[in-house]
């Protein structure tokens, strides 16, 4: 019966002629059965891939955005411009495996309270190699990411399983899910964008689940704007205030502390301390529209937050880390925070 199910299919394009034709003639090329409506979020692009859209695939429908305003303004763009109540939302830079879309569908129907299904996520080029397959949320706000940038491990199990933050911004959602929780938060412009909203649905009691048989084929781009580390600060400080209940706050107090002062220490040996200091400026300057923003957040969250959270390694990538007394620092910081998740963890609530 999955396959019978009508779904929208909406990408966001930036800039995307040289991969947005691969994108969707993956997903035309896809085997499901079902109807299947394309939309496609322009967020004000400079090149010439609007034009190769209306050129070679005229049954899209091509929204463009009145000003560029981020990946969470075009993915809340595509749940308004939806036609049907499974939303496939997906970047420019994927291409999809034949069955992803059946098996994501497939999963949605299986259980009502299943409200966001993820694939797993591979290199484009070397496609053995994980980019996420599933992600869960360190209680100090930064991504555990298991497998990332591995090889496949020979026997890995291929069953679905539950995924606090699912695997990346392509998922495919139940739209009154996604509205009943605000859609998007479209503050977040680079960073926690996409993990934000689904750890929100896990926080109002619906399920995120990961499924590793459906799959799709990233295209990483190499190198990130250095001036975007801002945004990733700004958001993180954003999830915690705006989603970990009081008594986390309380409780979680001393570990986010130890953390922040490690994390202005690495900064400032990259000389990239000026970056933290403009995130936490723009926290303290939305301070007000945060505290709304939680006041939303706290009246549909069910799920405590000792179910949301975890210890474990905090996912950062190597070649920031680098070797030696770094990477044995963050290691050690890891021991002690998850020998202080073991103490408070119990006492944690929502």
């Amino acid at each position: 019966m999955s396959q019978s199910y009508p779904i929208t299919v909406g990408v966001i394009n930036y800039n995307g002629a040289d991969i947005i034709e691969n994108t969707l003639r993956s997903m035309y090329d896809s085997d499901y059965e079902g109807a299947l409506e394309v939309v496609v979020v322009d967020d004000c692009s400079t090149d010439r891939s609007p034009a190769i859209i209306r050129d070679k695939f005229p049954d899209v429908r091509l929204f463009i955005q009145p000003a560029n305003s981020g990946p969470n303004a075009a993915r809340n763009r595509i749940l308004a411009e939806a036609s049907h109540p499974f939303v496939f939302v997906s970047d420019n830079d994927v291409e999809l495996a034949p069955d992803c879309l059946s098996l994501l569908v497939e999963r949605l129907t299986a259980d009502q309270e299943t409200a966001v299904a993820t694939p797993m996520v591979l290199d484009f080029h070397q496609r053995d190699q994980v980019y996420s397959n599933g992600a869960g949320l360190h209680y100090v706000c930064f991504g555990i990411i298991g497998l990332r940038h591995e090889k496949i491990p020979e026997g890995l199990s291929m069953a679905p399983f539950t995924s606090i933050c699912g695997s990346g911004g392509i998922m495919m959602v139940k739209r009154d899910a996604a509205l009943g929780i605000g859609g998007f938060d479209e503050d977040f412009i680079f960073g926690y964008d996409d993990g934000e909203f689904t750890y929100r649905i896990s926080a109002s009691g619906r399920r995120v689940e990961q499924v590793p048989a459906a799959r799709i084929y990233h295209l990483e781009k190499p190198g990130r704007n250095p001036k975007r580390l801002r945004y990733q600060i700004r958001g993180r400080w954003i999830l915690i205030l705006k989603a970990y209940s009081t008594r986390s706050l309380i409780l979680l107090a001393p570990a986010l502390l130890m953390f922040e002062a490690a994390q202005v220490a690495f900064l400032t040996m990259k000389g990239q301390v000026g970056e933290w200091f403009a995130g936490v400026g723009m926290v303290i300057g939305s301070r007000s529209a945060i505290m709304e923003k939680r006041r939303a957040v706290m009246a549909v969250k069910k799920t405590p937050d000792n179910k949301l959270l975890a210890p474990g390694e905090i996912f950062m990538f190597p070649s920031r880390v680098g070797g030696g007394a770094i990477k044995a620092a963050k290691a050690a910081m890891e021991m002690g925070l998850n020998v202080y998740w073991k103490i408070v963890e119990p006492l944690l609530g929502r």
